[in-house]
């Protein structure tokens, strides 16, 4: 697909199929977002996947309780990656002290959009969280 089309047929998916991601659409999207560039090569991102029902459920309740009701529907995907940050890295507290900005958070926003748009790419629905617990 062009590159631009993706872009544009990208959007915030919020119902979602029941069945499972397939491993090699899911370690491609991963993969997308590990590829991604970061201040001073930092790679700041740690991915947490979770694609089984028990640990997937428990996060989404945690999540999306009392003001957070919005977001509730991830409870439906069949997949909610979490991405981290490693703040403590020397690379993130160097950048961070010198310049005055959280490096970090803009590496992880890089990844995090390589990660949806290799989504769009395998024909999966996504959307970014910022709601929650």
């Amino acid at each position: 697909m062009d590159f631009c089309q993706l872009v544009q047929q990208r959007c915030s998916c919020r119902k979602y199929s029941s069945s499972p991601v397939e491993r090699e659409k899911l370690d491609k999207c991963l993969q997308a977002a590990r590829l991604s560039p970061s201040a001073c090569n930092a790679q700041p991102w740690r991915f947490i996947v979770l694609d089984e029902k028990g640990p997937r459920e428990k996060l989404a309740d945690a999540a999306c309780s009392e003001i957070y009701r919005m977001s509730k529907f991830i409870k439906s995907a069949p997949v909610l990656i979490t991405v981290c940050a490693d703040v403590k890295s020397f690379t993130s507290k160097a950048g961070s002290f010198v310049r005055n900005t959280n490096f970090y958070l803009i590496d992880i926003g890089i990844a995090c959009q390589n990660l949806v748009l290799q989504a769009t790419e395998e024909g999966l629905g996504s959307c970014y969280i910022g709601w929650f617990s």
